[in-house]
């Protein structure tokens, strides 16, 4: 089953918070949009498929983000601007890192990238300035453009012979 990264103001109109006031779908199974005040740590529910386009994208507070095993796909600019965020553990469930979903995201100094991501999207981590090294697993088959642009301090990256579209 395919799970929907866009996020529409029905959405938004028919969305259930936490306590923290991040919104997800009735079902708990996306998560639409965090407010911006969010700061520190925070984790997701346990079952979320899917982090909507933009959900946290200004949070620029956040210093850690905990992502739930059931995780499939992080949207378009999902953490674009979080300064804070030093580093993600992204789950062996993600098949999908969208486009620009780490932009702008400063301080990232470290981000592990499973096994089960085949693709990483156009300027998934522009302008990630503090990452240092990254490794990216046999079975990306898909790099984005401009992924790494602007990753002044990236000294050491490796581009696995599965990666077959750089678009």
């Amino acid at each position: 089953e395919v799970w929907s990264t866009e996020v529409t103001d029905e959405d938004l109109k028919n969305a259930v918070e936490d306590e923290f006031g991040v919104k997800y779908s009735k079902d708990w199974k996306r998560l639409l949009k965090a407010p911006h005040g969010l700061k520190d740590e925070y984790s997701i529910r346990k079952g979320v498929k899917v982090i909507g386009n933009d959900a946290f994208q200004g949070c620029g507070f956040l210093t850690n983000i905990d992502l739930p095993d059931s995780l499939t796909s992080i949207g378009r600019n999902a953490f674009w601007g979080c300064d804070s965020l030093t580093s993600i553990n992204i789950p062996n469930s993600v098949t999908i890192i969208g486009n620009g979903a780490f932009g702008g995201c400063r301080f990232l100094t470290s981000i592990n990238i499973p096994n089960s991501v085949t693709t990483i999207g156009i300027c998934a981590f522009i302008s990630c300035s503090s990452l240092t090294n990254i490794n990216i697993p046999n079975s990306v088959t898909t790099i984005g453009n401009s992924a790494f642009m602007k990753c002044e301090s990236l000294t050491y990256i490796t581009i696995p012979s599965s990666v077959v579209d750089m678009i």
